[in-house]
């Protein structure tokens, strides 16, 4: 991240995530789910590590998988890519690793955990001005969301509202 040069607010969000996605990978964990804990907690402390290097240009997530690829972790360079909005549009998630990082990440704005709604009004407000192709995709994976929020929380037997977390 320092190597990077991740800004002091994409850290404190990645932290956030992490403190998510550690939550469920071990709730999951108790419930039998197998699941690479270790993988959740490095994806989710590195999932938007070009974040500062790609907001404007629309490649957020491409430049985090080959940085990664280059220092010998394509595994974790994938999540890079997988936590993005439009990824489930067109993609299935390769694993229940990227399921969890990638539901960890929409719980998460700035560096506070925050509803699945409430975040995503945040995103509608800043990402689906853009166009009305942004604002349906937004919509598209938000309902992409929940289906992925009813699997994470059926296997680990636990409620949406996050409350075990500390």
């Amino acid at each position: 991240m320092k190597e990077a040069g991740m800004p002091q607010n994409i850290v404190q969000h990645s932290l956030a995530v992490n403190r998510v996605a550690v939550y469920l990978a071990s709730e999951l964990e108790k419930r039998g789910a197998k699941i690479d804990a270790g993988l959740v907690d490095r994806a989710s402390l590195l999932h938007d590590l070009d974040k500062h290097l790609t907001f404007e240009n629309g490649k957020h997530g491409f430049v985090g998988r080959k940085m990664l690829e280059e220092k010998g972790y394509p595994e974790l360079g994938q999540f890079c890519v997988s936590h993005n909005l439009e990824f489930p549009l067109d993609n299935s998630f390769p694993s229940l690793e990227h399921k969890v990082v990638f539901y960890a990440d929409k719980r998460v704005n700035g560096d506070k955990v925050v509803s699945r709604s409430e975040r995503f009004e945040y995103i509608k407000g800043k990402y689906g001005s853009r166009s009305p192709q942004a604002l349906s995709k937004i919509l598209l994976c938000e309902k992409f969301l929940l289906e992925v929020e009813k699997e994470i929380f059926l296997l680990a037997k636990i409620d949406s509202s996050l409350g075990g977390l500390k």
